[in-house]
């Protein structure tokens, strides 16, 4: 008996993880890299962090914490025009142009 899963898997595997590259990186550059003083480290930018995403866990919807961390109403549905606002954001750190 053959097993093909590789095949029809990896596609949804390599995009999701696309995806999550994109939103790293904007909390990163909406959350950390706008801390205080221009710091990337300070206390407020992982308060902000903790309150809005971690604590939650898997107990909130996870638009609805992306939204509260980034304070982007447009994303708490997690509709089409949510996907196709983070689909526009693309990947902008210092490995890909």
């Amino acid at each position: 008996q053959g097993f093909f899963g590789h095949l029809h898997g990896y596609g949804s595997t390599y995009y999701s993880y696309l995806f999550d590259r994109v939103l790293a990186e904007r909390v990163w550059r909406v959350v950390f890299a706008a801390g205080a003083d221009g710091k990337a480290v300070d206390r407020a930018s992982g308060e902000r962090l903790k309150e809005n995403l971690l604590k939650w866990g898997g107990s909130r919807d996870a638009w609805r914490c992306l939204s509260d961390t980034l304070q982007d109403e447009r994303l708490k549905e997690g509709d089409e025009k949510a996907m196709a606002i983070v689909g526009s954001w693309g990947i902008k750190d210092d490995h890909h142009a």
